[in-house]
């Protein structure tokens, strides 16, 4: 995907094929064993850019089996290592070879974990082999079959939570079944996103609503929207905007949009809350009837043809976003990595 200007049919046809590969041609068995012994264990999952909507995606997954999980990045992992012997940690990345991730492994090994996953869309890396080679590690790597991702890496966020739902449906069989999701967008949700852009495409900032499940979708909203320096977000959850936040809209209301991301659990709190916002602010929602990580996953496929729908209005490709010198420069910053314990 060189720029959004690629219609938006062709992307999601891929996506289709990547979420049927993910549910037929893959075994999750490293992290369908991962998940059931360490069901009862605080879970912490790290991640960066689009790994942190995966991180956010299954640390919700191991609280809704009733235990405690955090996703977090990895300079905020490396301040709390006091309390890393008592939780499992998971690391989701495409390629398992940036300087984050493998040091987010080194101070977990160092601070003796309970136990370690990577996640790896690629075979070999030296993330994987390092997780393999621990103790108390695991790792579950593929290749998706669809190709290389574009600047926005839709397709393999999509591969990433399709394996996240077949783990959990094997590990614990919840009584929703993946065949249930259909991630089409359908014809009349193109249109209203369509309809609404010329006035979301006016705002410099978009403050992004959500709930329970919309989380991850939230997340990638801001990673997605920033990296491709689109529009400015805020985020913010339903009951939070009432407690100051507010006051953004109240004052800045002129150049700000509102997205509402609407699961079951929160479509009554969404009515009510959007029906109180000024009318001169432009809305959208983006609805699901799924629940739980299914509605996550179709939201998100939603956010996709948004995201397509502003970069076409405004005229985006991603031959814009050549990655500066000093953004080089920070990437491949040899930082020390603080209060890790080193293991006698």
């Amino acid at each position: 995907m060189h720029g959004l200007q690629t219609n938006f049919q062709t992307e999601q046809e891929i996506l289709i094929r990547t979420w049927q590969w993910a549910n037929e041609s893959v075994s999750v068995d490293p992290l369908v064993a991962f998940w059931k012994q360490q069901q009862s264990t605080p879970l912490i999952c790290v991640g960066s850019g689009g790994s942190l909507t995966v991180a956010a995606y299954m640390a919700l997954m191991h609280q809704a089996q009733g235990t405690v999980a955090k996703h977090v990045t990895p300079w905020e992992f490396f301040n709390f290592p006091q309390c890393l012997s008592e939780v499992a940690v998971v690391l989701p990345s495409a390629g398992g070879k940036n300087r984050d991730v493998l040091n987010t492994f080194d101070v977990a090994v160092c601070n003796q974990v309970k136990a370690i996953h990577a996640m790896c869309g690629c075979f070999d890396s030296p993330l994987a082999q390092a997780a393999k080679a621990h103790s108390t590690g695991s790792a579950l790597e593929f290749d998706i079959p669809t190709g290389k991702d574009g600047f926005l890496a839709t397709v393999s966020l999509v591969a990433f939570m399709g394996l996240l739902l077949k783990a959990y449906q094997q590990a614990f069989s919840p009584a929703w079944y993946l065949s249930d999701l259909d991630i089409q967008v359908r014809a009349e949700v193109q249109a209203n996103i369509i309809k609404a852009m010329p006035e979301l495409a006016k705002k410099r900032t978009w403050m992004i609503v959500y709930g329970g499940w919309g989380l991850p979708v939230a997340l990638d909203a801001e990673c997605k929207l920033t990296e491709a320096a689109m529009v400015s977000t805020r985020l913010i959850d339903y009951r939070n905007l009432a407690h100051g936040h507010h006051h953004w809209l109240h004052r800045y209301g002129q150049d700000t949009a509102v997205i509402a991301l609407v699961t079951p659990n929160e479509a009554i709190l969404a009515e009510q809350t959007l029906a109180l916002l000024p009318s001169d602010i432009p809305t959208l929602s983006l609805t699901t009837a799924a629940e739980g990580p299914l509605g996550t996953l179709a939201l998100m496929v939603q956010l996709i043809a948004l995201v397509y729908a502003l970069g076409d209005t405004i005229g985006w490709s991603s031959e814009q976003m050549p990655v500066a010198s000093f953004a080089k420069a920070m990437q491949q910053l040899n930082y020390q990595i603080p209060m890790a314990k080193t293991v006698s």
